[in-house]
């Protein structure tokens, strides 16, 4: 029920007149209405969990794929930073642990683990509110890693 993997072409259609239209999945635009965030064309997220006894441990997996730093509807063909000579932010996958302990029938313990390998985002000249990353993206990799610790009484 976790699960979910997502590719979306043709997701991110916008159309100015009847002939012309523009795909933006894949790419950075339209930044007029995404606030430069980008629409990338493939995300996904991945959860498996092993349970034993009173204990459960697992981990997920969450990826996005690389887009073009382009605004079509600014201009087709050209960077949205002349100088970035790559026009593109890579893509950027992050993986968490978690572990959860019953003491008993009203007391769990939990740990997580968020950024597991302490990944950074990757650069994105162009994003609108994080300097030089995306935090509409790729947040998880700005914070880097850190640690959750709960507990749950049922009562």
């Amino acid at each position: 029920a976790h699960n979910l993997i997502k590719h979306v072409p043709g997701f991110y259609t916008q159309c100015f007149t009847p002939d012309t239209c523009i795909e933006f999945a894949g790419t950075h635009g339209p930044t007029s209405l995404t606030a430069n965030s980008g629409t990338p064309k493939s995300r996904a997220n991945l959860r498996l969990a092993w349970a034993a006894g009173m204990a459960t441990v697992g981990t997920t997996a969450s990826y996005r794929s690389a887009i073009s730093n382009t605004d079509r509807s600014v201009d087709p063909d050209a960077c949205l930073n002349a100088w970035y000579t790559p026009c593109r932010v890579a893509s950027f996958t992050t993986f968490n642990a978690f572990g959860t302990y019953k003491f008993a029938s009203h007391w769990t313990l939990g740990l997580h683990v968020v950024n597991l390998f302490n990944k950074a985002p990757p650069f994105d000249p162009q994003t609108y509110g994080g300097v030089n990353y995306n935090p509409a993206l790729d947040q998880s990799g700005a914070v880097g890693r850190y640690y959750r610790v709960n507990a749950k009484l049922v009562f």
